[in-house]
């Protein structure tokens, strides 16, 4: 291949995990990209501006809009899109190349979409293969909220540490350290301790700000303002039994977005409602402002 490895994916856990598993498994020249949903169009606009007829398109744990996969549909370079949200799934199965991985998360189904297509883990023998698959397997289980997996605190900590990290600098420990969990225990230990310790202390918090409302279809919602670890937030009040909420709203000023956490009812279609999306257990709507906020009443 001459052409270069271009790939776009979300900023968060899984979009990095992804984004390690992209570039370990694909040829040089690679460069990426880590979006919101916000930004995933205008990345794809620009990709398809650059890319070439040699290029390698890789997207994964994102979905870019209608129009945006026209255009990319429309490329001559191959182009493979992973993508787990069950709001864009009718949008992904219209198209050969992309892939709805659900229940799989974005970077474990796209580690398993590559493999089938013939792609591999240049020059990793067994143990590293079965350290990313034990790392991957990590990521999906705190990705898609999978609560009773055995893998539920790893992903958890691996979070912590992304969220402290941001996206990008985290893929590029997982590509360095090639997915090892062991190995990132090691070297991270004593940071993940200061960064737990933050994260439990200011989830604690947020459960006593926590004001409690009712949706337009009846379910009770924990409402509650924070910046920061959102999806800590978000479980610390899903787990305190004397706010029996159905789902979470965190609400990000700083960002101008909802955060939307349950482990009862599927979140990601209320966020599909007011121009957002997701999946059952955690989703999201990019804008404070989609008037989500007013149509919730006091209880």
């Amino acid at each position: 291949m001459t052409g270069k490895t271009r790939i776009i994916v979300h900023d968060d856990l899984d979009g990095a995990a992804a984004g390690a598993v992209a570039v370990l498994m694909t040829d040089p020249p690679k460069e990426v990209v880590h979006c919101s949903y916000d930004t995933i169009d205008w990345h794809v606009t620009e990709v398809v501006y650059k890319s070439s007829a040699e290029d390698l398109i890789i997207i994964a744990d994102i979905c870019p809009g209608p129009d945006a996969m026209k255009r990319l549909n429309a490329l001559p370079a191959k182009t493979i899109l992973v993508d787990h949200h069950e709001t864009r799934r009718d949008l992904v199965d219209m198209y050969d190349w992309a892939v709805y991985s659900s229940p799989d998360c974005g970077a474990l189904g796209l580690y398993k979409e590559l493999t089938r297509q013939g792609y591999v883990l240049f020059g990793a023998d067994d143990k590293q293969k079965s350290d990313l698959e034990h790392f991957l397997s990590a990521v999906d289980a705190y990705d898609t909220w999978d609560l009773d997996s055995p893998d539920r605190t790893r992903g958890e900590w691996l979070n912590r540490l992304c969220g402290f990290f941001r996206a990008r600098r985290f893929r590029r420990i997982i590509e360095q350290s090639f997915g090892s969990i062991e190995h990132l225990r090691m070297s991270l230990f004593e940071l993940d301790d200061v960064i737990l310790g933050n994260q439990t202390d200011y989830a604690a918090k947020a459960v006593d700000r926590v004001q409690i409302k009712r949706d337009g279809e009846g379910y009770r919602v924990g409402l509650v303002h924070a910046e920061q670890h959102r999806s800590e937030v978000g479980h610390a009040i899903l787990g305190a039994r004397s706010l029996e909420v159905d789902y979470v709203v965190v609400v990000d000023w700083m960002s101008d977005a909802l955060s939307l956490r349950s482990s009862k009812v599927d979140v990601g279609k209320i966020a599909a409602r007011w121009g957002g999306g997701g999946h059952g257990g955690a989703a999201g709507i990019p804008t404070v402002h989609q008037g989500y906020l007013d149509s919730l009443e006091d209880l």
